[in-house]
């Protein structure tokens, strides 16, 4: 049976909760302003529930967090600026509310931030310059948003990146050249985008990216590693997409993704 109704500010009691676990319950309203008094929790997972408020920007006073979870939650807000400084996160995965406007230049902060999940939100504006200063990004998911400008050249500086997920957006001009330099990357994924192919030959890029292969509808059942194959061209126009990183059976297709278990975190990107 699941939990119904607002969630309670005497949860902020709790002030030795290290983890605080509520996802797939029917909670709604605002988050209580009384959280801030987990001043010991590293985990705040609030994924499927029905909040209709919005992500109060005081949610940055919660220092300790290292996973903030918000999967599914019918948030609608603009990524408040104040998230830059947990400076311990670790996960950030916003996938699947309402969350409008642009990506702040603050993100660039999160120093020790490992995966980036916001896809299939409202996000506008451009990819921001200082999503290259995430050094100990691992996976990033913005698909199916409206973003729009060109991928930042200084992306190849995420040499810790093994997930790059930027398709369904509004993406145009050329596919950066440093993206070559991204050499323990797994998977990518820039379909439904408007990018020009670009000759990634020169230093590494030859070896990581010749084997990329579309995977329309796919049924797996383990986990498996990564398989590129060809590069797909249609006209000047490039079409990337692979996703063999599953832990159950699932059918993958334009509107799903699979199943990523990344540090204890899953979800639908």
């Amino acid at each position: 049976m699941s939990l119904m109704g607002t969630l309670p500010s005497q949860v902020g009691n709790l002030s030795s909760l290290v983890e605080l676990d509520l996802h797939s319950n029917h909670f709604h309203g605002e988050l209580p302003k009384e959280l801030l008094q987990l001043h010991k929790s590293k985990i705040l997972n609030l994924s499927y529930n029905e909040f209709d408020g919005k992500i109060p920007d005081w949610i940055g006073g919660l220092f300790s967090l290292q996973h903030l979870i918000f999967f599914n939650s019918s948030f609608e807000v603009v990524i408040p600026p104040s998230v830059s400084n947990m400076s311990k996160l670790e996960t950030l995965g916003w996938n699947n509310n309402f969350i409008h406007g642009s990506i702040p230049l603050e993100i660039g902060r999160l120093q020790h931030l490992k995966i980036l999940c916001i896809a299939r939100n409202n996000l506008s504006g451009n990819i921001p310059p200082t999503i290259s200063d995430l050094s100990s990004l691992e996976l990033m998911s913005l698909s199916f948003n409206s973003l729009k400008g060109d991928i930042p050249r200084t992306i190849g500086t995420l040499t810790n990146l093994k997930i790059l997920i930027l398709g369904a957006n509004k993406l145009s001009v050329q596919i950066p050249r440093s993206i070559g330099n991204l050499t323990v990357l797994q998977e990518l994924y820039l379909s439904e985008n408007n990018l020009e192919v670009v000759d990634c030959s020169s230093r590494n890029g030859r070896e990581h990216f010749s084997d990329l292969v579309i995977n329309q509808r796919l049924k797996v059942s383990r986990l498996l590693p990564l398989l590129f194959l060809h590069l797909v061209v249609d006209g000047t126009k490039v079409v990337f997409a692979n996703f063999c990183f599953v832990e159950e059976v699932m059918t993958i297709g334009r509107s799903h993704y699979d199943a990523i278990s990344f540090r204890g975190v899953s979800s639908l990107l």
